[in-house]
């Protein structure tokens, strides 16, 4: 195992581990043990992120890891911006951010500028028409029998300018997950990190089935769960 998934797994704490216990239904085993349980995990998670502020909507431990790990000659990407961006920009070299709200892009841009902060290619990619790419053909789409977001196609290319292999580390966090997954790895370098939150979602299994390969570690709040992959040097 990657020395840095094993130490993502050290890091789990046993409170955490309620993997798809919030997904149970009633009656099922588990339900009653996650609903009596559930306040006291979403009030332990509110601490965390207020002693660690700021910091993006992932699992206490992969705060924990990627405070020790990210470095200045870093790069990266994410796809959702927010808490997340003023928790990477700081640490690394330069970080492209993907937005969809422009409300919120706006707002995150002006925070970006009251702190100084000038490492961050921040872009607005909002709903796109999706009739313009009706006739247009995916390889996702082609490969995996997936219906693509084509109101969101433009958002999940908005890094197709970058060189392949050229970032340390993705992390989706947005819109169209499954489609940026799949159209971002090939920008990350061989042994960097690809990071999906809310991984338990049904709707990203597809993204567990083309990155299966890869080695992976799973993280959780016990409410909802991180994953992080290593990208094979091969």
């Amino acid at each position: 195992m990657d020395k840095r998934l094993r130490e993502i797994k050290e890091l789990n704490n046993p409170v955490y581990r309620t993997k798809k216990s919030y997904l149970r239904k009633k009656g099922e085993s588990g339900y009653l043990t996650y609903r009596v349980f559930r306040p006291f995990l979403k009030l332990k998670y509110k601490l965390f992120r207020k002693v660690n502020s700021p910091s993006p909507w992932l699992s206490p431990v992969s705060i924990v890891f990627l405070k020790k790990h990210l470095t200045k000659d870093m790069t990266g990407i994410e796809f959702g911006s927010g808490f997340s961006t003023l928790f990477f920009s700081p640490k690394v070299k330069k970080l492209f951010s993907i937005e969809h709200h422009e409300g919120w892009y706006l707002k995150i841009k002006k925070e970006l500028k009251k702190k100084q902060i000038k490492n961050v290619d921040y872009r607005l990619f909002p709903k796109n028409d999706s009739q313009k790419f009706k006739g247009e053909k995916f390889d996702l789409e082609e490969k995996f029998k997936f219906n693509i977001r084509r109101d969101y196609v433009k958002y999940f290319q908005s890094i197709s300018d970058l060189p392949d292999e050229s970032v340390d580390f993705v992390l989706v966090d947005g819109r169209a997950r499954t489609e940026c997954a799949y159209y971002s790895i090939s920008k990350l370098k061989k042994g960097g990190l690809f990071i999906l939150d809310n991984s338990e979602r049904d709707r990203y299994n597809l993204v567990f089935e083309f990155l299966s390969e890869w080695e992976m570690q799973n993280t959780t709040n016990g409410l909802t769960d991180t994953t992080f992959w290593v990208k094979p040097n091969k």
